[in-house]
């Protein structure tokens, strides 16, 4: 069997040329020239910043204590969660359709697409993560916003806003269904083979900055868009910030800085707050898969940057709508092409 022959170090470092090839996975996923020291950074600056969000959101709702305690608190408040594994289902199938409504005010262009909401096969839901998405097809297949029901009873309804927009739209299913739709674009570049994600760096790049950093953007769009209707929800959609901060920060720890796999399980509960189940799942991942957690903030901090670059720049002239064409419009791409798009646009709205 496998596990006997098993090596002992969980860290990239530890194997030939480890710190090579970690930093090829971090170019991989990434597709900037970012090393480990500047993710793992960057990662503690956002976890920092993230944390005093959270602390507004204590102090708007009244609540005297430590981050910690409020985390706790909102642990073992019944009011934030459901009894009926239907009323979890319809909470989220509401918010979506809610969402739906918006899309036209920030979005000019919208894909033909269609996307239903089910429930995560239960052979699935024990080693997935909360929530994930399948494309649908330009042959009619709509896309899947997979929810998963395994212990809802303990999944807080504040969760839900930041998930759909993340999962659904404006995020994976907006982004992905827009980039098939781009039939003057060669097939390569419309879809997204990641039967073999795992396989790094020794593949055709997927851009996972782009496309995941494009759903923590769609998170973060939520709050301009009015998506999160109480305080509460805000601090859901905070927990989830920090989480992907949090990824920065350990997966670079574990395979270049020495951290244990306590140390990360421990950075994660002391800052993020999820379930341990939750979080014991996510460090495996991270041990098994180097790099590619990091993606979601890398990639959301750059697409936040260009986009205040073209605020500045074009200042009255800027449009949010024409901003989204400009990013979307030419499917997934590396971080730097990305960057000479929206410079195309700025300079032809000048």
């Amino acid at each position: 069997t496998y596990l006997p022959a098993c090596r002992d170090d969980i860290a990239c470092i530890s194997l030939p040329s480890g710190k090579a090839y970690y930093e090829a996975a971090l170019k991989f996923h990434l597709s900037t020239d970012m090393s480990a020291d500047e993710v793992h950074q960057t990662g503690l600056d956002e976890v920092e910043r993230i944390r005093g969000r959270m602390h507004e959101v204590m102090k708007e709702v009244g609540f005297e204590g430590t981050l910690e305690e409020f985390m706790q608190h909102l642990k073992d408040d019944p009011q934030f969660y459901l009894d009926k594994k239907d009323d979890f289902m319809a909470l989220y199938n509401n918010t979506c359709k809610e969402i739906d409504q918006l899309m036209p005010k920030y979005f000019k262009t919208l894909p033909k697409m269609e996307y239903v909401i089910k429930e995560m096969p239960p052979e699935m839901a024990e080693t997935a993560p909360g929530a994930f998405y399948n494309a649908g097809s330009l042959e009619g297949r709509p896309g899947i916003f997979y929810i998963n029901t395994l212990g809802f009873e303990k999944k807080p309804t504040y969760d839900c806003p930041a998930l759909c927009l993340h999962e659904a739209v404006p995020g994976h299913h907006h982004q992905g269904s827009l980039g098939i739709e781009q039939t003057n674009l060669p097939a390569f570049r419309r879809y997204v083979e990641d039967r073999h994600y795992y396989e790094v760096p020794s593949r055709f790049a997927l851009y996972g900055a782009y496309m995941e950093g494009w759903g923590l953007y769609s998170e973060f769009l939520g709050e301009e868009m009015k998506v999160y209707k109480t305080p509460y929800d805000l601090f859901g959609r905070f927990s989830a910030e920090i989480f992907r901060a949090c990824r920065c920060v350990v997966d670079t720890g574990m395979h270049v800085k020495g951290w244990t796999r306590q140390q990360a399980v421990d950075y994660i509960t002391n800052n993020a707050g999820l379930p341990d189940r939750e979080i014991q799942s996510e460090v495996d991942r991270y041990i098994t898969w180097p790099g590619q957690a990091c993606s979601y903030k890398i990639g959301e901090i750059k697409i936040k940057e260009l986009r205040k670059k073209a605020e500045t720049e074009l200042g009255d002239k800027f449009d949010l709508k024409e901003f989204h064409d400009a990013v979307l419009l030419e499917s997934a791409v590396p971080m730097s092409i990305l960057e000479k798009l929206v410079d195309q646009y700025i300079n032809s709205h000048k």
